[in-house]
């Protein structure tokens, strides 16, 4: 991926809990920027929330998944807006995943076992029919 920019801050490069993602774009250039830390990183947040926050959690029988965040109302907060921007999340989460996947081809090297883990993504929204959250494969899937 060209268009990636990646900024690492975890100080332990194999860290996986907390391990937290912050992916925005330019809507100008195309570029894609994703952040990994152990927090989110907040002043990367546009106001129109564009972005996607994702983390590694476990499951009570210590299973490893991934669980990403979007918001898709917005100011305008219309339900033809949200949806719209909904659908927009659906269509481009797939190459948000690969960038994720891309930008930390390294920690997926050293565990290569969460490459199996499900990823499941929560749509936050005002309206119940968007606010959901969809099970979005694995990371194999997004190679």
């Amino acid at each position: 991926m060209d268009n990636l920019w990646v900024n690492s801050r975890l100080t332990d490069k194999n860290q996986l809990i907390p391990r937290r993602y912050t992916l925005t774009h330019s809507d100008e250039t195309g570029e894609i920027f994703l952040i990994i830390d152990s927090e989110y990183a907040d002043y990367k947040l546009a106001e129109d929330r564009q972005e996607v926050l994702g983390e590694w959690r476990t499951t009570d029988n210590c299973h490893y998944f991934f669980l990403g965040n979007v918001h898709v109302d917005s100011d305008e907060n219309s339900f033809e807006h949200a949806k719209k921007r909904y659908d927009i999340f659906n269509r481009e989460l797939p190459l948000a995943l690969k960038a994720i996947k891309a930008g930390d081809e390294s920690f997926f090297s050293c565990y290569p076992q969460l490459e199996a883990a499900p990823i499941f993504i929560r749509f936050h929204s005002e309206y119940p029919e968007l606010n959901q959250t969809l099970y979005f494969k694995t990371f194999a899937a997004y190679s």
